[in-house]
């Protein structure tokens, strides 16, 4: 895919395959963790909805206790196992994505997002039904852009922008997930001689969602 193609694109499985190889395990679950809570959100049964909950947080880290092992895998395993599920296609991919979720890290976790995508487009949301699965697309190249930005071509961060400010703010929102401040980090960015156009109008864009993962955010906390 052309750096022209990639700007262009409205297909988000495509641009997932662009970044999948190089995609760090932190970042693939970041993803993951938001189509799973978007799959979650349009769920009417209560027990799949809970399964998903539960893998949502342990994606994002927010689960209790130390990290995740082999033990602690297998007591969440067991714990979505034990939820019984309603019979149907919805379901079982569902399942699907959980079980591979549960299966590993790395490019596993990656498989989980390729499955989230394709559940969320095959089943758009009911409140969207008119070009509903374009509208989907749409939204999940939104969320792709967000997290990678120019996959192509990255941006070459320079170090000296990492001010103590620019920092203090960017960790702030990566850590409360609440990122209103982001023109004021583009402010930060610019004072600390950043001169990026694609750094900064990312930060002052107001009809983009900013989500924990965001490529500016990550470049300014140093995060892979």
């Amino acid at each position: 895919m052309t750096e022209a193609e990639w700007l262009a694109s409205n297909d988000p499985v495509a641009m997932l395959a662009v970044v999948q190889e190089r995609v760090t395990d932190r970042k693939a679950r970041l993803f993951a963790s938001v189509c799973l809570n978007l799959i979650a959100g349009r769920l009417d049964d209560p027990r799949i909805a809970e399964t998903i909950r539960i893998l949502e947080m342990w994606l994002r880290g927010d689960l209790s206790g130390s990290a995740i092992g082999d033990e602690r895998r297998g007591s969440l395993t067991a714990h979505v196992l034990a939820i019984p599920h309603a019979p149907g296609p919805f379901s079982d991919d569902i399942m699907q994505i959980v079980m591979a979720a549960l299966g590993g890290s790395g490019p596993k976790i990656r498989v989980v997002a390729y499955l989230c995508l394709q559940v969320l487009i095959a089943r758009p949301h009911p409140q969207h039904r008119e070009d509903a699965r374009q509208w989907e697309r749409d939204r999940q190249v939104q969320l792709i852009r967000e997290m990678f930005g120019n996959a192509i071509r990255p941006v070459n961060f320079n170090p000296s922008w990492r001010t103590s400010d620019a920092v203090a703010l960017a960790q702030t929102m990566y850590d409360s997930r609440e990122f209103g401040a982001m023109p004021i980090l583009a402010d930060a960015l610019q004072e600390a001689g950043c001169d990026n156009e694609e750094v900064l109008s990312h930060c002052r864009d107001t009809s983009l969602t900013h989500i924990r993962g965001c490529w500016v955010v990550d470049l300014v906390l140093h995060r892979a």
